[in-house]
């Protein structure tokens, strides 16, 4: 059963990644960073999520999210258990996970499934180890006050990230570039 969650999650990535390659709109993704509005509202966002991380807030999901639970007990459960680990997982990997989708997605399509690939077998290695040696989970931390520690750490590194691209792109709307140099007659 941990090998076909395994695959339930990198099915998920690799299903991300050949949808990526298939459009052909993303060439062009490394040149939104010269925009300082979409600067400023990625250091919005980012800072956004490092104060909820801080626990400055919560979001609660809709009840009828939180009911949907797949019998992992069985191999098509086992699988959309990993498509839903995947899934539950892209708020916590997409500020990371995000640079190298942009970067692979300017890429030929072979090497953007690639990437996605190795996202996906990257985040289901863990799962596959786990589910091979039960003993180990055991010996996992439970969620407690050194987990909602680092987790406020994280988000204090978050927020400095934040900061950087608000930096950057306030930065690039507040100040005039230079004229450009004239031919002298």
């Amino acid at each position: 059963l941990g090998i076909f969650m395994s695959l339930g999650v990198l099915g998920f990535w690799l299903a991300l990644g050949i949808a990526i390659a298939g459009l052909s709109g993303f060439s062009e993704v490394n040149q939104l960073f010269q925009y300082p509005m979409f600067t400023v509202g990625m250091g919005v966002v980012i800072c956004a999520l490092a104060i909820g991380m801080c626990g400055l807030f919560d979001i609660k999901l809709p009840t009828k999210v939180y009911n949907v639970t797949p019998k992992h007990d069985t191999f098509t459960g086992s699988v959309l258990f990993g498509i839903m680990t995947a899934v539950l997982s892209t708020p916590c990997t997409g500020p990371f996970m995000g640079a190298a989708a942009a970067w692979s997605a300017t890429q030929p399509p072979l090497v953007t499934v690639a990437v996605f690939a190795a996202i996906g077998t990257g985040m289901a290695i863990p799962y596959l180890i786990l589910s091979a040696f039960p003993a180990l989970a055991r010996k996992m931390p439970s969620a407690g006050p050194v987990s909602l520690l680092v987790k406020q750490i994280l988000g204090l590194c978050l927020l400095a990230a934040g900061a950087y691209f608000l930096g950057v792109g306030l930065n690039g709307l507040l100040t005039t570039p230079p004229d450009e140099p004239g031919l002298w007659h």
